[in-house]
């Protein structure tokens, strides 16, 4: 799913950003993270639902938090969608398309830069991914406003 198709998804979109620092311009890795993320909360909210993307600092750690109000995966489910070619199940994949290839690149893409990232679900309330970037990818939050000047 690309911008163009994340924009056209009749789903609620908010953002809200507390102080943080930014990724170092040109990390197109981390970027395709974010699409993959925010592709999948678009394509899983169904019509009327709310996607939401936070941008924080925690510790010294800038988090992203990409939080939907989507179908939601069942706990025993939470890891097999990190794996390459996998789906929930069949019902799913017949609605939604995908190569089962986006969460296993993402995670990937997250841990080779040397950060982590945490999925949390529920069945019929929605999922929250947060993905924790180390220091060496950020410019932080007291020298964006320099780099911003």
């Amino acid at each position: 799913m690309h911008r163009a198709q994340i924009a056209a998804r009749p789903a609620h979109l908010r953002g809200s950003r507390s102080r943080a620092g930014r990724v170092r311009q040109g990390d197109r890795a981390i970027r395709q993270v974010a699409l993959n993320l925010l592709a999948n909360a678009v394509k899983f909210t169904p019509r009327g639902g709310a996607v939401s993307l936070e941008l924080a600092m925690r510790g010294s750690f800038l988090e992203f938090a990409i939080a939907d109000t989507g179908i939601g995966i069942a706990k025993e489910h939470i890891e097999a969608v990190f794996e390459p070619f996998r789906q929930v199940d069949a019902s799913i994949r017949r609605r939604h398309e995908g190569t089962g290839l986006g969460l296993a690149i993402t995670k990937r893409l997250v841990e080779l830069h040397g950060g982590k990232i945490v999925l949390e679900s529920e069945p019929g309330i929605g999922t929250t991914v947060r993905v924790k970037l180390p220091p060496a990818l950020y410019v932080g939050a007291a020298q964006s406003s320099e780099v911003a000047a």
